[in-house]
């Protein structure tokens, strides 16, 4: 009692026992916590913006390959549709003249009015088609084309058109060249344009020849030259590259289309919860 009185006097309040002043559970506790929030709400650090920054650039580099690979894989198609034209046009004799059209011979050249093949091949399904294909009788191995219009869908509906005012094909070297307002255009919203394209076949290389602009609704990116490297798995841009990135695209989450998809899961296993 007499110890009480003595600490009511001084204004000294007890101390719990087991917890001394200056403990975690002491007094510095509000203060720890008021720190821990500062701590959690404090700017992204120079460092951790790069980290970001990285892994959209890799993600978009993922993203673009996908998305370009179709475009080589239908310029080879093209090329096999050109030789089949050739393997369809009439024997280089002087038997030519017997055909039903005589405006299937003009002169020098064969003529094949309107050829177009479709078909289905590594789980694509092709189309490719030309106003007209010509061959010289001098130069057998080259093939010329005009309104040149390519389609390749994949298996999982993606598509990918080319178009050309013309083209031309040769066969001995197996190579194949696009000129004149060539338009690249993905149901994955990208398009492309360039006026001029060369590709080897056997090597699996494609390049432009002027310069190329592709577009999409959050970028766009320009460039003298670009090349396809290995059948597309590799692109390669050079002189005067620019590139326009939406911001938005960098505040993207790879979790965020999940975080969508979970409300609609949850309503939906209500509703097959909900009484009739």
């Amino acid at each position: 009692m007499q110890d009480r009185i003595k600490r009511e006097q001084s204004g000294d309040p007890a101390q719990p026992q087991g917890h001394p002043v200056g403990s975690p559970r002491g007094p510095d506790l509000g203060g720890n916590r008021r720190g821990s929030a500062l701590d959690s709400a404090r700017i992204i650090s120079s460092e951790d913006q790069m980290k970001a920054f990285r892994r959209a650039k890799r993600h978009s580099r993922r993203v673009f390959i996908l998305k370009w690979s179709l475009p080589v894989i239908a310029l080879g198609i093209i090329a096999g549709f050109v030789g089949w034209v050739s393997k369809h046009n009439p024997e280089k004799t002087t038997e030519v003249v017997q055909f039903e059209d005589d405006e299937s011979l003009k002169q020098d050249e064969l003529v094949m009015q309107n050829p177009n093949l479709n078909g289905y091949t590594d789980g694509r399904a092709y189309e490719v088609a030309a106003d007209r294909a010509t061959q010289k009788v001098e130069t057998p191995n080259v093939i010329n084309l005009e309104t040149v219009k390519a389609r390749i869908t994949d298996e999982k509906q993606e598509w990918v058109t080319i178009d050309s005012k013309t083209g031309v094909f040769d066969q001995n070297n197996e190579t194949l060249g696009l000129d004149g307002d060539v338009q690249v255009d993905s149901s994955l919203g990208y398009k492309l344009h360039t006026e001029k394209v060369a590709v080897d076949m056997p090597k699996g290389y494609m390049q432009t020849l002027s310069p190329v602009n592709i577009a999409s609704s959050d970028i766009r990116l320009s460039a003298d030259r670009l090349e396809a490297i290995d059948n597309g798995e590799q692109f390669r841009f050079t002189g005067s590259v620019r590139l326009y990135v939406d911001a938005a695209l960098l505040n993207k989450s790879p979790t965020k289309a999940q975080d969508q998809t979970e409300p609609r899961q949850q309503g939906a296993a209500q509703e097959e919860g909900a009484p009739q």
